[in-house]
């Protein structure tokens, strides 16, 4: 064999391990970069509002609020109730019953009192801002539900029956009153109530209050 075939044999040998070993290293850095990138295009091109020190996680592909004071998690329909935690039933102070899926979403938002023929409307975040209806008369309403940036709606209004209710919060995301307020030319008198005494189960979530001079309560089942 000539000395120009070992050559080519030496030549031809392969890439020491080291080299493997730094690409390998490049490649998963490289990996780790863009998720952490992603992670943060994901939670400022979200503008996610954090009551009660709360935080958006991705579970089981939804968007999900977290409590990090209790380690349990809520969904904006339950927090339109008041709710955390894996509820699956609510009957509240009105005797309404109420139910939600193991992803915090209420299933049964059709339902009728007063009011029928519900419809909803929901902000890119999945917050219920409008609520369409059919009053007693058979005439078509609306309701605007506003959300303060703790997740929290502070405020409904309903121009075809002429009254805006505000919702007051205290520093711990409890309601301590609303104040029910009148348009003029309707004549009637604006209403405050205020709430206290509340009692909470073992996931947070309150089962009676004092609402002035009247007790209120709610049954909640879980999954």
């Amino acid at each position: 064999m000539s000395q120009f075939q070992n050559f080519r044999r030496a030549s031809a040998s392969p890439r020491p391990s080291w080299r493997r070993a730094l690409m390998v290293l490049l490649l998963a850095v490289t990996a780790f970069g863009a998720t952490v990138v992603g992670v943060s295009w994901y939670v400022s091109s979200h503008n996610v509002p954090h009551g009660r020190e709360a935080r958006f996680m991705r579970i089981d592909g939804k968007r999900d609020m977290t409590d990090r004071t209790s380690d349990t998690r809520t969904s904006f329909d339950l927090a339109f109730h008041d709710l955390r935690g894996p509820v699956r039933s609510l009957r509240n102070q009105h005797g309404q019953t109420f139910y939600f899926d193991r992803h915090g979403r209420w299933t049964n938002d059709d339902y009728s009192d007063l009011l029928t023929d519900r419809m909803w409307v929901k902000d890119s975040d999945g917050r219920r801002i409008r609520e369409y209806y059919t009053d007693t008369d058979g005439h078509p309403g609306v309701m605007y539900h506003h959300w303060n940036e703790q997740g929290l709606v502070d405020r409904i209004t309903d121009p075809k029956r002429g009254w805006t209710s505000y919702r007051n919060y205290d520093a711990a995301g409890d309601l301590s009153s609303t104040d029910l307020v009148y348009d003029a030319d309707l004549g009637k008198s604006d209403v405050s109530l205020g709430y206290t005494h509340y009692r909470r189960d073992s996931h947070g979530n309150w089962i009676s209050r004092r609402c002035g001079s009247e007790e209120q309560t709610r049954t909640i089942s879980y999954y």
